[in-house]
């Protein structure tokens, strides 16, 4: 698995400002094409919640799964931080789960 950890500018929804946030990039291998789509469909069933200050974006690549999670700057820079771990933290505990899930009903 390949990870970074990236301080940008992000432009607004309009593209009219900037301003920094903070976002973790990271690749997972899976088994198959068919195991990462079930995973990627899994994970962006919900739409994130309101109070989330993070979004994530979630691709197929080549079998595997490329994530990234981006943090606005909504707050000061550790409280991004923070709420970047957070949401990593959720994402991975989910990925865990469903992970275990596939390993146990799948065929092959």
């Amino acid at each position: 698995m390949s990870n970074s950890v990236v301080i940008k500018k992000c432009s607004s929804e309009d593209g009219s400002t900037t301003k920094s946030c903070h976002s973790v990039t990271f690749v997972i291998p899976v088994r198959n094409v068919a195991h990462a789509k079930i995973i990627r469909a899994s994970l962006q069933a919900d739409p994130e919640p309101e109070r989330s200050y993070c979004s994530k974006v979630i691709e197929t690549d080549n079998g595997g799964l490329k994530v990234r999670i981006t943090c606005d700057a909504k707050f000061d820079s550790s409280t991004n931080i923070k709420n970047l771990r957070n949401a990593t933290t959720s994402f991975f505990e989910l990925l865990d789960l469903l992970l275990q899930t596939i390993d146990q009903f799948s065929e092959n």
